[in-house]
């Protein structure tokens, strides 16, 4: 799970992280919001630090479904 809150004067950057969480298989729950079944490449972590967006991204490793999702 990818969650990010990237300020509006580097929009550029927001859009470009959300095109590559597309690109390998993420999807949106909400704008800033990101959930996918892929171990993130240590490339795009690099590019997170070099384009200094990292310390707006938190990346969170989850073992399963939620529980209301379950009891739906």
């Amino acid at each position: 799970m990818v969650s990010f809150d990237i300020p509006e004067a580097q929009r550029a950057k927001r859009n470009w992280l959300r095109l590559v969480l597309k690109h390998m298989g993420f999807s949106k729950i909400h704008a800033s919001l990101w959930t996918g079944h892929k171990k993130l490449p240590r490339d795009f972590i690099d590019a997170l630090a070099h384009m200094e967006i990292a310390s707006h991204v938190e990346i969170f490793t989850v073992e399963k479904n939620g529980s209301l999702k379950a009891a739906r």
